[in-house]
């Protein structure tokens, strides 16, 4: 029986990267208004029946895409485990950078595929923080919960006002920056030298 469930679970995965290179495939060769679950089964091919037992439609097959692709770029550099520090927060963030880039690099962008790919940023950076944080203690009363919207929401807030500005500086020098900024802390923001 074991041998039998881990058969079906590859079978399972493969199925659902099969239907994940379709979908990749035909958005390089047309818009996304234009494809059709019909269109990502038949290059899969599988059958319709099969596509949603994978995803509920085409929206769900974006946006687990979209996820994975930002959690790609994102943690990249990353090799886990890593503990949080100063030195993997940076990391964290030149990935949340050029993520961020990446979408504003895209000619024609709609609004609406900006606000959505914003929207799973937030969420996807508030669940790598919540999970980076399950080892740490987190102190004066703040829970988890807290601190990676904390870390999560600077972040994101960084990556987005630097991706839609003229990026005068580098991701790896606005990195260094606020890294530098959170070492010498509040401080030293207040009575600079």
């Amino acid at each position: 029986m074991l041998r039998l469930t881990g058969e079906l679970s590859a079978r399972r995965k493969r199925t659902r990267r099969l239907l994940v290179q379709a979908f990749t495939e035909l958005m390089a060769e047309k818009s996304f208004g234009d494809i059709s679950v019909q269109d990502i089964s038949e290059r899969a091919g599988v059958n319709r029946s099969t596509f949603y037992a994978h995803f509920e439609d085409k929206f769900a097959l974006i946006d687990t895409v979209a996820r994975d692709k930002f959690r790609t770029v994102v943690l990249g550099e990353i090799v886990e485990p890593t503990p949080l520090d100063l030195h993997s927060l940076g990391l964290l963030l030149v990935g949340t950078l050029k993520a961020f880039s990446m979408i504003q690099a895209k000619p024609g962008g709609k609004k609406t595929a900006k606000s959505a790919y914003y929207i799973l940023a937030r969420e996807e950076l508030n669940a790598i923080m919540f999970d980076w944080l399950a080892p740490v203690q987190t102190a004066h009363g703040i829970t988890r919960e807290m601190a990676a919207v904390f870390y999560s929401w600077a972040i994101y807030g960084v990556a987005r006002e630097w991706s839609e500005s003229d990026q005068v500086l580098s991701a790896d020098e606005v990195a260094a920056s606020l890294l530098s900024l959170i070492a010498d802390g509040y401080g030293d923001l207040t009575h600079p030298k």
